[in-house]
């Protein structure tokens, strides 16, 4: 810490070590007011209201700019209802959004209900009583600093009110197919210009000509890539599956002219079938399971019983007890020879005691595992169903096995199972370009040729060309929007497609809420209760790092750890400095709140940050790091090249968009804890393969180039995260009876319910370090529990949130830093922010040492020099 040019503040933080186990009395009821009182902890001043007053945000190399230079955005979001707040709501929510530091607000979700006010008859009018909440709103924002990024399409799902039939057989939101059915795309345009061009009665000014529209984004998570590779677009209801159907025979016309140059291009193939590779699948004789062949992988013996009845032609599998992981139990049957180009045909009849999803694949039988042609996830009923591949092999492979993975609790049966050489690899006969029924692929259906599937993941990718370009072509030429444009958000469709609007866009979560059967079932889900520090070289950074694309602006416009993962204070101190690091331009926390009641004083929701205390209190460390730029930029960029033929490659192998980073083209992607990373899209910028680092497989310690950021992973489940800076520290991380460093700053801890703490210290002035100190915290009476046996981290509260307030741990430490004879005072600070007692410090000529304890029943405090 550096609180005055001459001062330099080391942290020690030492703990009481209480003898006995926290118990619930420990806790303490903290909820940060609702209130912005003046003389509080407040960081506004790091804004500069109003919003817009130097000119619009505009794009320059991969940087956002205004007239007075760089502007970055440390966000969140506000959805659904809570965007039409009432005015003094907005008024007071205005004020507490900048309290913290937070100069944008994504706008999203309004199109999905709200907007269109209560019972609408139509999804196409714009309610007049919320526009103007809205308008005010937006207005309030910008008085105080704070920017809007507007979301366009995020949720209306069209229906027959406004002439859109079969709601349910489409996808959600009709997300994929509104990128090219014709008359979605217009009332697009329709919504866009209704809002954009609507004036805001309290500024006097349009939307497509506010500077405090700091960037608008078109259609959020939304693919017809993505959506086809889901399977959404498989079974399109007329007219929808009829214009899908017309748009690709139009596409082959135009590349093609004829059939028959067509079919000679895809190398159809028609094989008669051979032998049949897989010898007891008519199940007509007893088997031994015995892995020779046929084998029944479980994870012991009691968890699962498989027996052919030969007199119905079946195996029936009973299971009594879920896998202790994802693909137990598991039907194989092993020593299949596979090889490359040659086509294979596979079919099976199944059904269960229930409908389950399962996986069939035929893959390598050992590792690496990988699939050789055949992968698909299929849903079984308890009606009968045949499954039938057609496929070619991917490689040359001698002990290849075909696997029924991912058995559930329940019964299964399953019949006929053949593989045999061969089989009809075209299209039918009576399918031409000139009768224009070629038939659209579906996600799984892997009979056609390469030189097929490759023209239909490029027709995919032409649809997104044809969709976002002219979007946004038509926000900046006919309503003359005057704020940078994306599209959606990378991992959903084609970088190069999102690359050719203004700026680029990225969501991530860590441990996002997770359904049993039904999506969203308030009763059924868990997440999974893991801290990031303990996966930092593998997820989220090391992703979200490497497919950022190379000289275009990058934000991430939606971020959280959700509620009730216990170590969600952690997530947006480390976003925000790896994202400075890496040159990132916003960090947009998902969500501030969904509804208009800006006064809980529970948790609502698995993201609403509006009542999260352990988040909050480390907001300013937040804004300081964005706003302010305390963490340096990387001095070194490591780019990769991703030219658009790479791209097409990896979706065809991976089957999906959504992997497309560092990993896809060879390289480590844990050079983004290093360095800084992005994907070179065109060659300009690429990093010779001899002047990339080679970092260690075994390597468990990351040090940022700047030397700011460490991640450390020495301890299994026991790893940590530094940042040190002249201005902002932070420590993160598990605690485990050691001593750790921040530069000259040594920590040493003592115990916490979860061994574990988020604590930040920010300065605030040359003479007011901000120090905030985080770890377990939960709604009064909430039951967490465990969701499942064989899943020890997978943990759940049903229904049962709780009820007011919230229970918060405090985190007993001891700072020690330097003085050089400085005067220095501690104050442990109330909800508001404000003094409510003195902590007394001990000093010597050249340090201080300043105890905190639970007993002060706080989360944050303020020294002062």
């Amino acid at each position: 810490m550096k609180p005055m040019k001459k001062i330099i503040l080391f942290v020690f933080v030492v703990v009481f070590v209480f003898c006995k186990i926290l118990k619930a009395d420990d806790l303490f009821p903290f909820a940060i007011s609702f209130d912005t009182p003046k003389d509080g902890i407040n960081v506004s001043s790091l804004l500069d209201a109003p919003a817009g007053k130097h000119g619009f945000v505009r794009v320059q190399g991969d940087k956002f700019v205004t007239d007075s230079g760089e502007i970055r955005f440390w966000a969140t979001n506000l959805s659904g209802r809570a965007n039409f707040p009432e005015k003094d709501a907005a008024e007071k929510l205005a004020d507490r959004l900048a309290r913290f530091g937070i100069n944008c607000v994504r706008l999203h979700h309004m199109d999905s209900w709200a907007i269109w006010g209560d019972k609408p008859k139509s999804q196409r009018k714009i309610d007049p009583v919320m526009l103007d909440k809205l308008d005010y709103l937006i207005a309030a924002l910008k008085k105080r600093g704070i920017y809007v990024n507007i979301n366009l399409h995020v949720g209306r799902w069209l229906d027959d009110r406004d002439g859109f039939p079969h709601k349910n057989e489409r996808p959600k939101y009709d997300k994929g197919l509104d990128n090219f059915e014709p008359k979605m795309i217009e009332l697009q345009k329709e919504y866009a210009k209704d809002l954009l061009t609507h004036v805001n009665p309290y500024t006097g000014l349009s939307y497509n000509n506010e500077p405090a529209v700091a960037m608008v984004e078109i259609n959020n998570e939304n693919s017809v890539v993505i959506e086809w590779a889901n399977g959404n677009l498989d079974n399109l209801p007329d007219p929808y599956g009829t214009e899908f159907r017309k748009q690709w025979n139009d596409w082959l016309r135009k590349k093609y002219k004829t059939t028959e140059a067509m079919l000679q291009s895809w190398n159809c193939v028609n094989e008669p079938l051979g032998d049949e590779m897989i010898s007891g699948g008519d199940f007509t004789q007893l088997l031994k399971f015995d892995g020779k062949d046929w084998y029944f992988q479980l994870d012991d013996k009691k968890q699962a019983d498989c027996h052919v009845i030969p007199d119905e032609k079946l195996v029936r599998i009973v299971v009594y007890r879920d896998g202790k992981v994802s693909w137990t139990p598991q039907l194989m049957f092993r020593n299949l020879k596979i090889e490359k180009n040659k086509p294979y045909t596979l079919s099976f009849r199944i059904r269960s005691d229930k409908p389950v999803s399962l996986r069939s694949s035929v893959a390598m039988d050992a590792a690496p595992w990988e699939n050789l042609g055949m992968y698909s996830t299929i849903s079984v009923t308890t009606e009968w169903k045949t499954f039938q591949y057609h496929f070619f092999g991917t490689q040359d492979y001698e002990k290849a096995r075909f696997t029924l993975a991912g058995l559930k609790v329940g019964t299964v049966e399953i019949a006929e199972v053949t593989l045999r050489p061969g089989g009809n690899f075209g299209i039918d006969s009576d399918c031409t370009l000139e009768k224009g029924n070629v038939p659209t692929l579906k996600k799984d259906e892997m009979q056609l040729s390469e030189a097929y599937r490759r023209d239909f993941w490029q027709f995919l990718v032409d649809i997104e060309w044809n969709y976002w370009l002219p979007m946004s072509q038509y926000l900046k030429s006919e309503l003359k929007v005057s704020s940078p444009i994306s599209g959606t958000q990378l991992y959903y469709g084609s970088k190069h497609v999102q690359a050719a609007l203004d700026y680029c866009d990225d969501h991530a979560y860590w441990n996002h809420p997770s359904w049993g059967v039904k999506q969203w079932d308030s009763k059924d889900w868990y997440i999974r209760n893991r801290a990031l520090v303990n996966f930092a070289d593998t997820d989220i950074f090391t992703r979200l790092g490497t497919r950022r694309i190379a000289g275009k602006p990058h934000t991430v416009s939606e971020y959280n750890h959700p509620v009730p993962n216990q170590f969600s204070a952690e997530g947006l101190p480390m976003i925000c400095a790896f994202a400075q690091f890496q040159g990132w331009n916003g960090i947009f926390q998902y969500t501030y709140a969904h509804e208009p009641n800006f006064e809980p004083e529970k948790f609502t929701g698995y993201f609403d940050m509006i009542a999260h205390a352990g988040q909050l209190v480390h907001a300013p460390a937040c804004a300081a790091i964005i706003l302010r730029g305390d963490v340096a930029r990387a001095k070194t960029t490591i780019f990769g090249l991703m030219d658009r033929k790479m791209e097409l490659d990896a979706f065809i192998k991976n089957r999906s968009p959504r992997q497309i980073d560092f990993t896809s083209i060879g390289l480590d992607f844990r050079l983004a804890l290093l360095h800084g990373t992005a994907l070179d899209l065109n060659g300009v910028n690429q990093t010779e393969l001899q002047k990339i680092p080679v970092i260690p497989e075994d390597q468990k310690v990351f040090v940022s180039d700047t030397g700011e950021l460490t991640w450390n992973l020495e301890e299994k489940d026991a790893g940590y995260f530094t940042l040190n800076t002249p201005k902002t520290n932070i420590f993160s991380g598990f605690i485990k009876n050691r001593k750790f460093k921040i530069g000259d700053t040594e920590l040493s801890f003592g115990k916490t319910r979860l061994d574990w703490a988020t604590v930040s210290l920010t300065e605030l002035t040359p003479n007011r370090i901000l120090v905030a100190a985080t770890g377990f915290m939960e709604n009064s009476g909430m039951k967490f529990e465990r969701y499942d046996d064989k899943n020890p981290d997978r943990m759940t509260v049903h229904n049962n949130w709780g009820v007011a307030p919230i229970l918060c741990e405090g985190i007993p430490l001891t700072l020690s830093f330097p003085v050089n004879g400085k005067t220095i005072r501690c104050f442990a600070l109330d909800p508001s922010g404000l003094r409510k007692g003195e902590i007394g410090c001990e000093i010597s000529e050249q340090f201080v040492v300043i105890p905190l304890s639970p007993q002060s029943k706080t989360l944050w405090y303020e020294i002062v020099f």
